[in-house]
């Protein structure tokens, strides 16, 4: 009974939530960034950390720590361009990771593709349980017209492409 109300309660909440009025700021005080434009500048508070605790501080709270030769990297670029570089990861060159993606066709795919060349499990097991035997088609018909099909049975059961 306890957890009804709790849940009633916050599907009430959740709906008033949604349902409220938005509001809209005036013309004049919207300002949307183009896509080369920069927020201002970072500015980094003044503290009694010296460069190399400062530093430190940084990588433990933006990070996992700091790694070998971190510490050194974000001397010679700046703090303030570091965090900068962090916040766009997009503009982070990384090469070698572009060349371990490369071999992953499927990046390159549209959804669409996706669907047709890896479809789920589920549509495959209508082809074959519903689909197949209303079209008069023994399995291995089926598994012809559909070649992910039989991809698919041979991974639920690969002694059967054997021939064992």
């Amino acid at each position: 009974m306890k957890h009804r109300w709790w849940r009633s309660g916050l599907a009430v909440w959740l709906a008033a939530l949604l349902l409220a009025p938005t509001y809209a700021l005036p013309a004049a005080q919207v300002r949307f960034l183009g896509p080369r434009e920069k927020e201002p500048g970072l500015t980094i508070p003044e503290t009694d950390l010296n460069e190399e605790q400062k530093i430190i501080h940084l990588l433990n709270r933006i990070g996992f720590g700091p790694r070998p030769k971190d510490i050194e990297r974000v001397k010679q670029m700046g703090i303030a361009a570091y965090i900068e570089q962090q916040l766009h990861p997009e503009t982070i060159p990384d090469p070698e990771m572009g060349q371990r993606l490369a071999g992953f066709e499927t990046l390159e795919m549209t959804p669409f593709e996706l669907l047709a060349t890896y479809p789920p499990p589920q549509i495959l097991r209508v082809i074959e349980q519903r689909l197949a035997p209303q079209m008069g088609m023994d399995p291995e018909a089926a598994g012809v017209m559909f070649p992910e099909l039989e991809r698919y049975r041979t991974r639920q059961d690969p002694s059967a492409s054997s021939g064992q």
